[in-house]
């Protein structure tokens, strides 16, 4: 993209802060992993459900920094 943001699809599941059904059992996770075969799973807009707390090598978390925004 404009920011040189590339190659992130396919890295890792990314764990998502919103709820994947109304029952709130399962949590959304986005962007498929290194291990997924599927060409419909290796785009970053697909989402799956997983119970929260589960622990998988191909779960994780992406870190987001704003560079120049000031705090009040």
């Amino acid at each position: 993209n404009r920011l040189g943001i590339h190659d992130l699809g396919g890295n890792a599941w990314e764990w998502c802060s919103d709820w994947f059904n109304a029952g709130q059992e399962d949590r959304v996770i986005r962007g498929a992993s290194f291990n997924q075969g599927a060409a419909g799973r290796l785009v970053s807009s697909y989402r799956a459900p997983k119970p929260p707390g589960v622990r998988e090598f191909n779960l994780g978390f992406r870190c987001v920094v704003t560079v120049g925004a000031s705090s009040p």
